[in-house]
């Protein structure tokens, strides 16, 4: 008779702590999956937030109103962004030896006609030629260029060292 009360109470403890364990894991799957929609909520509203300010910008850039204050500020932060990020794309142009589509943004060869991108045609920019007199500045690739040889006759005159 022992072993049966034994028994039952085993029973009893393992029966309760299977509910417990359906109870938690119920309590953790509702939290986990009420923290994902908060989770998704607060990603669209940062999309909004977004979206709110590229319109505002938009609008103050098109002069469909004159900001002030915090937002006259900002909208002046994002124009010097933009401009650095502008001389960041020449400088990238230039290293990797492209032009730039004036009408979409792409990276172009140098020698295209037409932007393989958005079709605009390129326009053709010959380099000024200095009037009759008049000294042109040297441009650093010349300058490379003169060190680079100023560089081969140093090793000349050194000797061949390999």
């Amino acid at each position: 008779m022992a072993e049966n009360n034994f028994f039952d109470a085993l029973g009893e403890k393992l029966s309760k702590a299977t509910h417990t364990a359906v109870d938690k894991t119920g309590v953790f799957l509702s939290s986990t999956r009420i923290s994902a929609q908060i989770a998704g909520e607060q990603r669209e509203m940062e999309k909004l937030y977004q979206k709110l300010g590229e319109t505002v910008y938009r609008m103050a850039e098109e002069g469909q109103f004159t900001p002030d204050g915090e937002v006259a500020r900002l909208v002046l932060k994002i124009r010097n962004r933009l401009q650095v990020v502008q001389n960041y794309r020449k400088d990238l142009a230039g290293v990797k030896n492209q032009n730039i589509c004036p009408h979409c943004g792409n990276f172009i060869d140098q020698q295209a006609v037409y932007c393989p991108k958005c079709g605009a045609e390129i326009p053709v920019t010959v380099p000024a030629k200095p009037k009759p007199g008049e000294k042109k500045a040297p441009v650093d690739a010349e300058i490379e260029i003169e060190e680079a040889v100023s560089l081969d006759d140093f090793a000349d005159e050194q000797g061949d060292l390999t």
